[in-house]
């Protein structure tokens, strides 16, 4: 997966702490970015990114990061 990146959403979220209630953002994947075999790229959305008042949420591209393995006995 040479160049793939993570297509991610920026949303927020309510939750409560010590009693009060905040809010807080996540990064939610929506879909990966690839290269074409000419030029450019080609986003394949597993969900569609949310119309929020009119505008569509800003979709940002991350690299994929590549998870260790852990030798670790349990």
């Amino acid at each position: 997966m040479a160049n793939t990146l993570a297509l991610k959403v920026n949303r927020p979220y309510k939750t409560t702490v010590d009693g009060n209630e905040v809010t807080k953002n996540r990064w939610v994947q929506i879909g990966i970015q690839t290269p074409n075999k000419k030029v450019g790229f080609t986003q394949h959305f597993d969900v569609l990114p949310l119309v929020v008042n009119g505008q569509v949420e800003k979709v940002m591209a991350f690299p994929i990061e590549r998870k260790e393995d852990s030798n670790e006995a349990i």
